[in-house]
């Protein structure tokens, strides 16, 4: 009905009296971001001209008067007019009503007994509205509210097809607004105890295998999906392909399957296709692709994180907060799945930016408000929960955490998962090259081939490696992978005494750096590290991480040692450190720091 009126700009709600035209209307209204306007026909007024909208126009009208009131009801913007029991309407309010559909000058709602219409208005026939008000309340957030209109619509359900259609929608709110998956499945399981036909029984299943995609092992789901057959069935495995991470596979089978699903019961997981060119290295088509549903609360949200992971990858960190942080809920709304996934993309763009404690309490609201029945979501609060970590400096827990999280996205089978966190400890320091390497060998994508190129040129140390490394990250979008790796080659080309290569590689990660706003990661470090001193006290600053003595250091550059002493103490203070140790750690690895030195030995 919203994306009618969305669409259409002008709907009508038809269907016989009792059904609930008028309360479904009114609950809809809720959710319309424009002004509304409110008129009731009735049997009194019907007979006298402009009746029934008399109350919303001035005491005299000019001519022509359909003209001059269409005009004073559609001025001061964009407003919405809901009419209520329009086949009462008089001849008068009715040409209104023509012109203002038929010039498009504002979006119109009308309840009507069935058999009345208008040329203009989209039908929706609305045999109960228990079903769509339901699903209506849910997508307000009052899912406990929704379960009550739901449960009473099934007690009284009429027939098998009603039945199935309350029950799927009651199911849907209990796992997907309440997470309870345990009353869902009962739900189903007492629908599905009724002599169905064999299209109502692939309805109850289509809706049962959107819970399996969230709740079961990503095998189990791609089984219910072959098992369920049709466009339905390519959409669930659509979706596990994406879970598995053969992004191809996602996107070849949602153009063969259509990604829209019909009726109101959509997977929160929809935009498999947008998702899926994300992951496998197309930002610009995933960034096309990511366009919400104004009359699903769900799509918007969704279509939010994607962009916001788009932005993150690009470095654009105030960019994915803004994103998010516009539709983020309110502290005293209870959380549903998508809140809990918006939550956590929210607090990974908050810790990007520097903003530690604003992430902290952004995870720590996800965190609580996880069901168990969300199981894929769980991997989002994980991945979530490492850069958390690591924004808060604590790089080393942050790594522990990345793995963990990719330890329980592979017994899950959402290798997807698995292989942005493996990334993620790569780049915290851990060594996941055989893993990412292995998962890289069935995966051809360019981004899953540039994680797996990382993290073994950062395992081997090779300067060369991350450069190549950078520039496929820079054709895939992911501009801050691109600066961390050459910022790690800038790192590394110096500890092999190659200062010029060094130089140029630490400019080009400064150049993408200084474009993104704020961010900052555990990669980024040296780049911004370095910013903060001037040339004479970086260049004696690395000399000092080679192993270089005070008095060979000021024999090498032709200065005074008291020199060298001031500007390393100077560079000390201007990074954070007391000492070579410390400095060793922000721009060398500890097992190469003494490069320069004689045996191995670090220099006083």
């Amino acid at each position: 009905m919203l994306r009618a009126l969305a669409v259409h700009g002008a709907v009508l709600l038809s269907g016989p009296p009792g059904v609930g035209k008028t309360r479904l209307a009114n609950e809809a209204l809720t959710s319309v971001p424009h002004p509304v306007v409110r008129c009731h026909a009735t049997d009194a007024a019907s007979s006298i001209p402009l009746g029934a909208i008399a109350s919303l126009l001035p005491a005299t009208l000019p001519s022509p008067f359909v003209r001059a009131a269409a005009e004073h009801l559609s001025r001061g913007g964009r407003r919405v007019l809901s009419v209520d029991d329009a086949h009462l309407l008089d001849d008068a309010s009715l040409s209104v009503l023509q012109h203002l559909v038929r010039h498009r000058l504002m979006r119109v709602l009308c309840t009507a007994r069935s058999g009345w219409g208008l040329e203009g208005l989209a039908v929706v026939e609305v045999g109960t509205a228990g079903p769509v008000m339901g699903l209506v309340l849910m997508h307000q957030r009052q899912c406990a509210r929704a379960e009550d209109v739901l449960a009473e619509s099934m007690a009284a359900a009429g027939d098998t097809e009603t039945l199935v259609q309350v029950g799927c929608a009651r199911a849907y709110n209990l796992f997907f607004g309440l997470g309870d998956e345990d009353a869902a499945v009962a739900v189903l399981d007492s629908v599905s105890a009724q002599r169905l036909s064999a299209e109502l029984e692939h309805a109850v299943m289509s809706c049962a295998l959107t819970f399996a995609l969230e709740a079961a092992p990503v095998g189990v789901a791609r089984l219910g999906g072959v098992l369920l057959g049709g466009r339905a069935g390519q959409r669930v495995l659509a979706v596990a392909d994406q879970f598995a991470g053969r992004y191809s596979d996602a996107i070849a089978r949602s153009e063969d399957a259509g990604e829209t699903v019909p009726g109101p019961f959509p997977s929160v997981r929809s935009g498999v296709r947008a998702e899926s060119m994300l992951r496998s290295g197309d930002l610009t088509g995933a960034e096309r692709r990511a366009v919400p549903e104004v009359h699903r609360p769900a799509s918007q949200v969704l279509s939010r994180v994607l962009l916001s992971q788009c932005a993150r990858l690009r470095g654009k960190a105030a960019s994915a907060v803004r994103i998010t942080a516009e539709v983020v809920p309110e502290p005293d709304v209870r959380l549903m799945l998508w809140d809990v996934l918006l939550l956590a993309e929210f607090a990974a763009g908050a810790a990007l930016q520097g903003q530690p404690d604003r992430a902290s309490r952004a995870l720590a609201r996800a965190e609580a408000g996880l069901r168990p029945a969300w199981r894929m979501a769980r991997f989002a609060v994980g991945a979530a929960r490492s850069w958390v970590l690591a924004g808060a400096g604590r790089a080393d827990e942050a790594m522990r955490a990345a793995l963990d999280n990719a330890d329980l996205a592979r017994e899950h089978g959402a290798h997807s998962e698995e292989i942005v966190s493996l990334h993620d400890a790569a780049r915290f320091g851990a060594d996941t090259s055989p893993r990412l390497l292995a998962l890289a060998k069935s995966r051809k994508d360019p981004l899953m081939t540039a994680y797996a190129a990382h993290a073994q040129a950062r395992a081997l140390r090779d300067p060369a490696g991350l450069e190549e490394v950078a520039a496929a990250f820079t054709a895939c979008g992911a501009a801050l992978y691109a600066a961390e790796a050459l910022a790690e080659a800038g790192r590394l080309a110096r500890l092999h005494d190659r200062p010029r290569d060094a130089d140029r590689l630490d400019r080009q990660a400064s150049a993408l750096a200084e474009s993104f706003g704020g961010a900052s990661t555990p990669g980024l470090v040296v780049t911004s590290t370095l910013a903060a001193l001037t040339p004479r006290q970086s260049e004696i600053a690395r000399l000092a991480v080679v192993g270089l003595s005070t008095a060979e250091i000021a024999e090498r550059l032709t200065i005074a040692k008291r020199t060298v002493d001031n500007h390393l103490h100077t560079a000390y203070a201007a990074v954070g450190v007391t000492g070579r140790d410390g400095l060793r750690a922000l721009l060398g690895h500890g097992a190469h720091a003494t490069a320069g030195a004689p045996n191995g030995k670090r220099r006083p």
